[in-house]
């Protein structure tokens, strides 16, 4: 008897681990298909995500989709597409001039915007009104705000992709939730991440570490067209980060650009970390 219930107890570990370790698992989505596509076309996410829902999504520009602030959709941001368009800034900001020219893109509201549009959502509030409706709880779309989130990595069982994460910042950041590390399958042979593989992966247009020097190189690629004359390279893009991972759990933390990031690598992807801890912030479900 006392090896009967040994070999089951043995089996029931077993079981829990394989349940635990958790199978890559992406559901294709609409959503989804519209806003990784806005990535480079290497990345390993667009990678992973096609290779789990044969989606077969192909990126729209040639490097990644440049941040710009003010950005939002016009018909002349793909006239050159898979090349890039320009546009001249109308405000200034940290990094951004009036009257200087830019690469044309999304600033973070303008791409969950264009995605909205997409796929045949209303029109995203101003992300002001969903931050007060959420400390007001008077917003039934508001699935969890900072003051009731449960741990991060537990998050995910109240999460679907698509899902907006929505943070007060100096001029409020929004982000497209698209799962997890463990939902990929990526990530799992660095022992810096294993810790956070539950923890919720978002999409969003804003400050990243790599789209400096890809945006620099892209235009010395192409320093013979005249249209990309004084043309200033931007200072961040659509990518994916990590949300609520500590910055001295990652791999990197440096300065680039005038700005601090901290990252992982995975494959040939960066992944930035993206702080909640003393934000305001809350889960938005259109």
């Amino acid at each position: 008897m006392k090896r009967f219930f040994k070999r089951f107890t043995c089996l029931i570990l077993c079981l829990a681990a394989l349940a635990g370790s958790g199978a890559a698992e992406v559901k294709r989505t609409a959503e989804l298909d519209v806003a990784l596509s806005f990535l480079e076309p290497n990345n390993d996410f667009l990678k992973r995500y096609n290779a789990l829902t044969g989606a077969g999504i192909e990126a729209v520009f040639e490097a990644g989709t440049p941040y710009l602030f003010g950005g939002k959709y016009s018909p002349r941001m793909f006239e050159r597409a898979p090349a890039y368009s320009k546009r001249i800034a109308y405000t200034d900001t940290d990094f951004f001039r009036n009257g200087q020219v830019y690469l044309f893109g999304f600033d973070c509201s303008g791409f969950i915007q264009y995605i909205d549009m997409q796929t045949g959502k209303q029109k995203l509030p101003p992300l002001s009104t969903i931050l007060y409706a959420a400390s007001h709880h008077t917003s039934p779309k508001v699935v969890v705000t900072s003051a009731d989130a449960p741990r991060l990595k537990r998050l995910r069982r109240q999460l679907e992709p698509g899902d907006l994460f929505v943070i007060r910042t100096k001029y409020n950041h929004v982000m497209m939730y698209i799962g997890t590390l463990r939902d990929y399958g990526l990530g799992r042979d660095n022992p810096r991440l294993k810790p956070y593989l539950d923890y919720p992966l978002c999409v969003h247009c804003g400050l990243s570490p790599m789209y400096g020097q890809r945006m620099t190189n892209w235009l010395r690629k192409h320093r013979d067209d005249e249209y990309y004359n004084y043309v200033n390279i931007p200072d961040g893009g659509v990518c994916v980060s990590i949300l609520g991972v500590p910055e001295q759990a990652a791999e990197h933390y440096r300065s680039v650009q005038g700005n601090w990031y901290a990252w992982f690598v995975i494959g040939t992807t960066v992944v930035t970390v993206y702080g909640l801890e003393g934000r305001e912030w809350c889960v938005y479900r259109e």
